[in-house]
């Protein structure tokens, strides 16, 4: 049976996190006719990331809901 499933992960960009999403997707058995919904917001608590040597502030925190057989 089919569940819906979702991964909401923060970072600097929204083109930098999509990006990553593309090249791992399978591993989380997605494919793009299982997403539902890619919704992008400000973090809602304010996150620091490491980004080469500097820590910065997240920028955005994307939510991506899917339909999975896992």
């Amino acid at each position: 049976m089919r569940k819906l499933r979702s991964i909401e992960t923060v970072g600097l960009s929204v083109q930098e996190i999509l990006s990553e999403f593309n090249e791992r997707a399978g591993e989380f058995g997605v494919t793009e006719e299982n997403l539902v919904s890619v919704n992008v917001t400000p973090p809602s608590n304010p996150i620091k990331i490491l980004d080469g040597d500097k820590t910065k502030d997240a920028r955005v925190q994307v939510t991506i809901i899917y339909w999975s057989d896992r």
